[in-house]
């Protein structure tokens, strides 16, 4: 809302209201931008609602400066006022990019009180808040649960291509998951899936390993056993075998290993 009472349109938010004003106007047109994009981010999370939204195509949606200050406000409440933010701290849209997150989602930390939140005292608006990114990120990270692929097959002592196949044909089920330190998207599996595969299944290489046999002598025992592989070897680029089809044929098998534990 101006000083003669009328009510703010979207073009002039970035200018007029206080809310997401980086410094006095005239702005730069980067800053403008910077802004407009931080308005959109609240409006698609309803963290602000128009008091008026547009009625037509090519018409603006309209901001009461009354409930923008109290959210400003509101954003504030547990800010702490300083000349130059620490070292860890950055505004709103450089930490959510700094935590690989929504601006949305550091908002509402900041509602909740959940993470530390400066003011600085030379800047005026939502651009002067400040958080500890170090908080933002402990905040925001996913638990560490399932196992990537790397760290699995390195764990199994074999190759990422073998995990992947072994994902791709079914034999390992996995989920997709955001990485718990830079939140991108991460094909994972549960230990309880890992165990259940442990349980049943044991590659050539760690049967031979285990029994203190080379590879090839290995190989010759299960074929002479008419042992048959588990899975086609030429689509899981490695050779499995079931422990109990083993034990059936009088070929002694090792426990099963956790190998998700450290």
């Amino acid at each position: 809302m101006r000083p003669d009472g009328s009510l703010l349109t979207e073009p002039g938010y970035n200018r007029e209201t206080r809310l997401l004003l980086v410094e006095p106007p005239p702005m730069l047109p980067e800053a403008r931008e910077h802004t407009r994009s931080q308005m959109d981010v609240l409006l698609k999370h309803e963290l602000i609602a128009p008091y008026r939204p547009q009625a037509s195509f090519g018409g603006y949606d309209r901001y009461a400066k009354a409930d923008l200050d109290t959210f400003l406000a509101n954003l504030r409440r547990y800010a702490r006022a300083v000349v130059r933010p620490p070292k860890r701290a950055a505004n709103i849209p450089d930490a959510a990019r700094q935590a690989c997150c929504s601006a949305a989602e550091v908002v509402r930390l900041i509602l909740d009180d959940r993470i530390e939140v400066m003011r600085l005292r030379s800047v005026r608006g939502y651009m002067a808040l400040h958080v500890n990114v170090r908080q933002l990120l402990d905040a925001v990270r996913g638990p560490e649960t399932g196992l990537s692929v790397r760290r699995l097959a390195r764990l199994m002592r074999t190759s990422d291509r073998v995990v992947e196949a072994l994902i791709k044909h079914k034999h390992l089920a996995s989920y997709t998951a955001p990485n718990p330190m830079n939140r991108c998207p991460q094909v994972l599996v549960s230990p309880a899936e890992i165990a259940k595969f442990e349980a049943s299944f044991v590659s050539l290489h760690s049967l031979a390993k285990q029994l203190k046999r080379s590879p090839g002598r290995m190989r010759a025992e299960l074929e002479a056993a008419k042992m048959k592989p588990a899975f086609n070897p030429a689509q899981v680029r490695a050779r499995f075998y079931r422990r109990a089809a083993i034990t059936a044929a009088g070929l002694s098998t090792p426990t099963s290993r956790q190998l998700w534990l450290p």
